[in-house]
């Protein structure tokens, strides 16, 4: 009776995780299409417990990743308002802009002002974006760490054209329990760590071994 209870209780779990996912995704979605109408030919400047993890990166251009590092002079680090219910549980801005940029300054990465940025070839922006679901026990949060920059778009056609680009992305969900959302803090770490080795790589001259401090403090 007791086995028949514990197959049970891992039937609904399974579906709770894999509903959780799907409707994160669909959340990212829907506001991912709202803000791309939003900003359509503008780009926006002012604008531990762990039970499972899905890498969900995605490829959207045809030069991507650490190729596209070489030579960035820093990043300007935005942090995405955090939803009503992540706020709720401890999980503040704040604590995640400090977290981010201490970690790149770390490294010898420059943090660029707004300004700095607004000067800076491409404009690279270090976009950090939590989409948070809650239950009476569970939180369900998609994270992404992205590089955007201005890049120039060719045609055929001798007319060229200003896009504000995606050039390096990492994301992934993570479902926790209520009271270990502040934990989540940990998950944006590891993937600015993995910006930050891919940078140290694509620029050898400022590596200095730090590569493996990161891998270390994993």
């Amino acid at each position: 009776m007791k086995m028949k209870k514990y197959w049970l209780l891992a039937i609904v779990s399974g579906a709770f995780i894999a509903s959780m996912w799907v409707l994160v995704q669909c959340v990212a979605k829907a506001e991912q299409t709202i803000e791309d109408k939003q900003t359509e030919n503008q780009r926006i400047i002012n604008t531990k417990e762990t039970f499972v993890s899905i890498d969900t990166s995605k490829i959207r251009l045809g030069v991507k990743g650490r190729d596209t590092l070489v030579g960035l002079p820093g990043v300007y680090v935005l942090v995405e308002e955090l939803s009503k219910e992540a706020q709720k549980y401890g999980l503040t801005k704040q604590a995640l802009q400090t977290d981010v940029e201490l970690q790149l300054r770390r490294y010898d990465i420059k943090v660029l002002s707004e300004d700095e940025m607004l000067r800076t070839h491409g404009m690279p922006e270090l976009y950090v974006n939590l989409n948070c679901v809650t239950n009476e026990l569970f939180a369900a949060i998609n994270i992404e760490v992205e590089l955007q920059e201005i890049a120039l778009l060719t045609t055929r056609n001798p007319v060229m054209a200003c896009v504000d680009a995606t050039t390096w992305e990492k994301s992934y969900v993570v479902i926790v329990g209520l009271l270990k959302i502040e934990n989540v803090r940990e998950n944006v770490r590891d993937l600015v760590n993995e910006f930050i080795n891919d940078y140290l790589e694509a620029n050898p001259k400022e590596k200095r071994n730090k590569k493996d401090l990161i891998e270390e403090d994993q």
